[in-house]
């Protein structure tokens, strides 16, 4: 599978996609050379990374609701209402934004990013809802704030986690560092898939991670532009679906899709880690197995073969999905 971008009628450059269908049964559909496919589940592994605070009780003492659930799973844009619930959350567990490991960066969207008036602060990390709800299962469990390392018990259960999701063993996940300094997961990209799958049809789980996850999954669906932010594929796609499913996108080019009702799960990575091709891509997936309501379908067009433009804001070209 590819995706290409198509300039003056020439074939200009061409993105190489790996995608995976699972079902209960196992795998539906893959594209070529996507069995072989190992990667970093990046921000994608948010939703299981935020299963801990549910399993641990530290939701339920800190009295987080739903939006700081669906900012545990977050990749947000960094705007007032993103920072407010983050802020919330630290000063309830009486902690500061001192104590976030994510260090910081601008926010992803413009307006709020032009509305500082001074740094950013980690609050503005696009990770610092995940950051907050490590916090919180330290405080709660009287752990050490240094949080990032792998040996923590946090970055353990995070693990655990993700290998009960994906039915894999724990020993054969490996690890590298994110870009936020937490460890991060490599797997195959199938697993990945399954893991999607399960987190929104969690029979195979225990109670309390099938609990966590369909109370993750519920806030996700409840809030998805907090989740992300507006213009964000994954939240746009919660939103069009009307909660039918559940996407987390990660860097380098990387997206999980689980589909309840359907008990589906999709993971779909661009092999030169270009965010440009994850949503044409992805929806090219979601359309050649007729997955999304006919509405959803509509409100989601401009995703199918998005119009490149130039500086002046004129069409230039397109970017095209292809199977090979």
């Amino acid at each position: 599978m590819r995706v290409e971008l198509r300039r003056g009628g020439l074939l200009e450059s061409v993105h190489r996609i790996d995608a995976v269908v699972v079902g209960m049964g196992g795998v539906i559909w893959q594209s070529p050379g996507a069995a072989d496919s190992v990667t970093f589940m990046r921000s994608a592994a948010k939703p299981f990374q935020a299963l801990g605070l549910i399993t641990s009780g530290s939701q339920e003492r800190f009295h987080f609701g739903s939006e700081e659930m669906a900012l545990a799973a977050a990749s947000h844009h960094g705007t007032a209402e993103h920072t407010r619930v983050v802020s919330a959350m630290l000063e309830r567990c009486g902690l500061s934004v001192g104590d976030l490991r994510c260090g910081a960066h601008p926010p992803y969207d413009k307006d709020a990013a032009a509305a500082l008036s001074g740094p950013p602060t980690a609050l503005h990390s696009n990770c610092s809802g995940k950051h907050a709800a490590m916090l919180a299962q330290c405080v709660a469990a009287g752990w050490d704030l240094d949080y990032l390392p792998l040996a923590h018990p946090v970055q353990q259960r995070n693990r655990d986690a993700v290998a009960a999701f994906a039915e894999l063993e724990v020993e054969s996940i490996g690890t590298g560092t994110d870009g936020c300094g937490v460890p991060t997961f490599r797997l195959p990209l199938a697993a990945i898939a399954v893991a999607f799958r399960n987190l929104v049809r969690p029979t195979e789980q225990t109670p309390a991670l099938a609990d966590a996850a369909a109370r993750i999954t519920g806030a996700m669906r409840a809030h998805p532009y907090l989740v992300g932010g507006h213009g964000v594929f994954g939240s746009e796609l919660m939103a069009a679906s009307g909660g039918q499913l559940v996407a987390k996108g990660g860097a380098e080019g990387l997206i999980g899709i689980g589909l309840g009702e359907a008990g589906l799960g999709i993971a779909v990575k661009v092999a030169d880690g270009s965010s440009r091709a994850v949503a044409v891509a992805a929806m090219a997936v979601l359309d050649r197995f007729d997955l999304l309501p006919p509405a959803a379908g509509e409100a989601l067009a401009s995703y199918r073969r998005p119009v490149v433009l130039n500086v002046a804001g004129h069409p230039v070209g397109e970017l095209v999905p292809a199977f090979d």
